[in-house]
């Protein structure tokens, strides 16, 4: 706005004082309206059947157990490595031996 720097700050405010009351009412209620706005577009984007469950998990971790975004965050770094540590390497030995047709046996440390 170099207008503004060029007018001074008596003349915008001169200016700001001209706007009708409802036009300023309008533009603060669609100034709240927008980050619920943002959240809402996020959460299309990102919805689905598999991400629910962990969305409501933080949301009731928040509200309820009075945690910070932060606690939350460090909670679900926690429980992503835990999935991908045992959920992920036993879907992964069972596709293998899918494929394969054989059992997989031992502790992975076999060789041959």
């Amino acid at each position: 706005m170099p207008i503004a720097f060029y007018f001074g700050s008596s003349a915008v405010t001169k200016l700001i004082g001209n706007i009708p009351e409802f036009v300023s009412t309008g533009m603060g209620i669609a100034a709240n309206l927008l980050p619920a706005l943002g959240f809402a577009m996020l959460a299309q984007m990102i919805w689905n059947k598999q991400v629910a469950p962990f969305f409501f998990l933080g949301f009731f971790l928040v509200a309820y157990a009075h945690l910070n975004t932060t606690g939350v965050a460090v909670f679900a770094v926690l429980l992503a490595i835990i999935m991908y540590i045992f959920i992920d390497k036993q879907q992964d030995k069972k596709e293998q031996s899918s494929l394969t047709g054989t059992k997989t046996e031992g502790d992975g440390f076999d060789e041959f």
